[in-house]
């Protein structure tokens, strides 16, 4: 129990720290809201696309394994291989 309780704090600690220093680099910078705002978009919506595709290369690795691999490896079965 006392480990968790100081597992939590440490998490909390570093995203305090990290938080921190984007809010103190923020302050010295001064960059308009909208560039704030902008910037923001631009790397949610890139890295959005980006884990997009490749869940459908997840997709299709899986379609892959179900559909082709596991068949071909256990028609040595017969029709077994269904069960």
């Amino acid at each position: 129990m006392k480990q968790s309780k100081e597992r939590i704090k440490t998490t909390t600690r570093s995203s305090f720290f990290l938080s921190g220093r984007l809010g103190t680099l923020l302050d010295r910078w001064q960059p308009p809201s909208g560039l704030v705002l902008i910037g923001t978009a631009l790397f949610v919506g890139i890295f959005t696309g980006i884990g997009a595709i490749l869940f459908r290369y997840l997709i299709s690795g899986v379609a892959w394994v179900g559909y082709q691999w596991i068949p071909e490896v256990t028609s040595g079965l017969g029709k077994a291989y269904v069960v």
